[in-house]
């Protein structure tokens, strides 16, 4: 997907080919043009016309020099293409909300299974495994829908070689943690999506039955609730992607194109004086009628890899971003009310006309930077207390407590802060099973 700022004129896109539907329709529109270039040379220069007989190329254009007929035509093919156009809008505006509807629901139902696991009295490594799988699952799903809805719009164009399917390469969050028989499993089926979707189904009652999953089951059924509206969505997607415009009506439309362009060269050459408004007036309409009928093909099936589609690897990296959030250590803390809240009702009006998102952001850091300083003074007057106290010949074993004592201190330090930075972690090993992270 072509992506531009729409706040002002781009007079340098004007001349982008890359996405543009301009370069096709100008190739049509030349060769029609200068026909009537040529034709109207004839007109100003009988002495060419290569007709035999009484009747002569002027004859049989002077004919053709009432408009009504031709404004009435013009009308029709414009109308045609105008709605072809709104329809291929509509499908490519009900596609892009189908996926990204697709994705929110799917994502939703892992954060509420994995919050599901916070008050389990399992033991943590259960609750790690469980967690981890759901999120690469998730993230499998998610590229085996991409990947379906653009082997869909290549079967529709009439190629069937699945394997080259781009969203087949899409970044996966440690895809190579899962065990060799699912990923064969995967590759073998033509039900992927189907698949996986049973197997995250599969997961969440095999871990209610071990009490990782430790909520009342109404409350549980919102996560198959949120997972079944993700695949609701998936569907609505397919739908567009496997279902075509109308045969009829593109081919009704095409033939109006071929007739439009066969006339206004004719009709051009009887209602111009001079060559030059001759070409302008046949190049320009044909190539708009021809742009938009252009427009609604790019637009019709936005699933695969197009300039005008939607980007599946935007989307897919979206997700495990997300995914890989709630496997972080600072997302399962819980958020607490500072010393200095208030619980009083008029107090917080007052409040909260006075502070902003942006204000609070920049005191914390502020008091994040004097705490982190004031630990690091504190460990470096340790350090030095205990060289001291070595070259006082105190004892070696209080030198070295006070040593693992200021490492410990720089590596708590070191902890909070890598916390409070949003990076991705490379390889979780939970309990020594297959890793996580890596991906997005």
């Amino acid at each position: 997907m072509i992506r531009y700022t729409t706040r002002r004129f781009h007079p340098l896109l004007l001349f982008q080919r890359h996405g543009s539907v301009l370069p096709f329709s100008a190739s049509v529109a030349l060769p029609c043009a200068l026909l009537s270039v040529l034709l109207k040379f004839i007109m100003l220069h009988p002495e060419l016309d290569l007709l035999r007989g009484d009747y002569k190329m002027a004859d049989f254009l002077d004919l053709l020099n009432e408009p009504i007929a031709y404004s009435g035509f013009s009308a029709l093919v414009g109308f045609f293409m105008v709605f072809r156009t709104q329809q291929a809008y509509h499908r490519f505006q009900s596609g892009a909300t189908a996926v990204h509807e697709m994705r929110g629901e799917w994502f939703d139902s892992a954060s509420s299974l994995v919050s599901f696991c916070k008050y389990s009295d399992t033991d943590v490594s259960k609750i790690l495994r469980f967690q981890h799988k759901l999120v690469r699952l998730f993230s499998i799903l998610h590229a085996c829908a991409l990947a379906d809805l653009e082997g869909e719009k290549r079967a529709t164009n009439g190629e069937r070689d699945s394997t080259r399917i781009r969203a087949y390469n899409l970044p996966l969050i440690d895809v190579e943690g899962l065990d060799r028989e699912s990923l064969l499993q995967i590759q073998q089926t033509d039900c992927k999506v189907e698949l996986v979707y049973q197997w995250i189904q599969q997961i969440v009652v095999e871990n209610v039955k071990m009490q990782v999953l430790s909520v009342p089951p109404p409350i549980l059924t919102r996560a198959f609730q949120e997972l079944s509206n993700g695949m609701v969505k998936y569907h609505d997607a397919m739908v567009i992607a496997h279902v075509p415009f109308p045969f009829p009506y593109m081919q009704t439309s095409e033939i109006l194109l071929i007739l439009h362009w066969v006339f206004t060269p004719l009709l051009m050459c009887t209602w111009t004086v001079a060559w030059p408004w001759t070409f302008s007036f046949c190049f320009i309409s044909v190539l708009f009628l021809w742009s938009l009928n252009a427009v609604a093909c790019e637009l019709e099936n936005p699933f695969g890899e197009d300039p005008n589609d939607l980007d599946a690897l935007h989307a897919q990296n979206h997700l495990n971003q997300r995914l890989l959030l709630l496997l972080r250590p600072s997302t399962f803390r819980t958020p607490k009310l500072s010393e200095q809240a208030t619980l009083y009702e008029m107090k917080l009006v007052e409040a909260h006309t006075k502070s902003s998102l942006s204000d609070v952001w920049s005191d914390v850091q502020v008091e994040t930077v004097k705490s982190l300083e004031e630990r690091a003074n504190m460990s470096l007057d340790q350090a030095i207390a205990c060289n001291s106290a070595s070259r006082s010949s105190v004892s070696a074993d209080r030198c070295r407590l006070s040593k693992e004592r200021t490492a410990e201190t720089l590596k708590a330090v070191l902890n909070e802060d890598l916390q409070s930075t949003p990076s991705s972690p490379k390889r979780i090993d939970p309990g020594g099973g297959g890793g996580g992270g890596g991906g997005g």
